[in-house]
């Protein structure tokens, strides 16, 4: 049972893609599997969600996108 050209999906080149920029800078970072991160004090974020009834996660995001340091 043959299948026809039409549905087959499209050969793609790697490099000719949007992420193909990314995947490179990733690729000869020196340790690309560390992810590096500000260290954040969230004590104040966990009393308030216990005190208030908010969720913790919510303030959190919140904290964050207000946040731009």
């Amino acid at each position: 049972m043959k299948m026809s050209s039409e549905k087959l999906p499209a050969k793609v080149n790697p490099k000719n893609t949007p992420r193909a920029a990314a995947f490179e800078l990733w690729m000869n970072a020196p340790n690309p599997m560390v992810t590096f991160f500000k260290t954040l004090d969230v004590t104040p974020l966990v009393r308030m969600s216990k005190k208030c009834g908010m969720k913790y996660a919510a303030l959190l995001v919140y904290r964050k996108g207000r946040k731009r340091d």
